[in-house]
């Protein structure tokens, strides 16, 4: 399971980022799959990363779904929250 994890779990981050749009939730997806594929044998997944992609789109759609009244209330444009990178440095990008 550690292979997999560290294998897909960027792929599966973004994923879940381009799906949710937030930080936050987008670990979340990913953390609960991984603790989901943790009770199933690796021999029994004959594509895991199709498996993990289809897990990580179903939990976002979950996550979704449930705070689809919280996203009606609001009147503004919805977009994602900007992901810091390892090469950003806030000072210079105000600079």
């Amino acid at each position: 399971m550690q292979e997999l994890y560290e294998r897909y779990r960027r792929l599966l981050f973004t994923l879940a980022y381009q799906l949710t749009g937030t930080v936050a939730d987008a670990e979340d997806a990913v953390q609960d799959v991984f603790v989901k594929i943790y009770e199933i044998e690796p021999e029994r997944l004959a594509e895991p990363k199709a498996y993990l992609c289809k897990m990580v789109t179903n939990r976002c759609r979950d996550l979704l779904k449930s705070a689809r009244k919280r996203r009606e209330r609001y009147f503004g444009e919805w977009l994602p929250e900007p992901v810091p990178t390892e090469g950003d440095d806030s000072l210079e990008a105000i600079v």
